[in-house]
């Protein structure tokens, strides 16, 4: 930080990223199932998620939570999962020195590879740029 207007960029930053994980944790909006569904995914984001896996633990048809999950979310349930992880990871990268195999790995992603083919596939950039590019602010 050199100057001011930086620091009030870093608080806002700050306020706009608190904002967004309020927002992004809050289920009040989504049915009973759907938001079991999305707590259960939340805390497990580091292991193996399926739909037919999420379906077992909430006991429901995949096809039916699936079709549900949809229509409240506006996106799958890979989507989901795949957008949040890659948040954790965003985050990992900008606040950690840990290596991008080991944050890849903490984000439910055992392939370091595919991690990043997903990572830039939702951040336009790779787990590298964004590491690089957050440094910078």
């Amino acid at each position: 930080m050199k100057t001011i207007k930086d620091i009030i960029e870093l608080r806002n930053r700050a306020i706009n990223e608190y904002c967004d994980a309020v927002k992004c944790r809050g289920t009040v909006n989504y049915s009973r199932r759907v938001s079991k569904g999305i707590q259960y995914i939340l805390s497990h984001l580091d292991e193996e998620i399926s739909l037919d896996l999420l379906a077992k633990e909430l006991e429901v048809n995949p096809t039916y939570f699936s079709r549900l999950f949809r229509k409240e979310t506006g996106i799958t349930v890979s989507q989901y999962i795949n957008t949040k992880r890659i948040n954790e990871a965003g985050y990992l990268l900008m606040h950690t020195s840990a290596s991008i195999a080991d944050i890849s790995l903490q984000a439910g992603y055992p392939d370091s590879g595919y991690f990043s083919r997903v990572f830039h596939k939702i951040k336009r950039m790779t787990p590298t740029e964004w590491r690089n590019k957050e440094k910078n602010f």
